[in-house]
């Protein structure tokens, strides 16, 4: 894990802090702490809004429960 955490998309350091993911006080774009230490380029991260953008895209997720478990596989595949 970096020693300093900073937000992938606008490279600030100031954030808050939640545990396993952390919130961006500048831009408000979350993401999780470990996929700072991922194989993924910085700048081709996602947020956890654009993983949920993304799923909101596909009708038939609309399901809530569905659309659980679809995102929980993204997360586990992302990381």
């Amino acid at each position: 894990m970096p020693s300093k955490i900073h937000c992938p998309k606008c490279q600030s350091e100031d954030i808050i802090d939640y545990g396993d993911n952390f919130e961006c006080s500048h831009c408000k774009s979350e993401f999780f702490k470990e996929s700072l230490i991922s194989e993924i380029d910085e700048e081709d991260l996602l947020s956890e809004q654009e993983l949920e953008g993304f799923v909101d895209t596909f009708d038939e997720l609309k399901d809530k429960n569905k659309r659980k478990k679809f995102l929980d596989s993204l997360k586990d595949d992302y990381l």
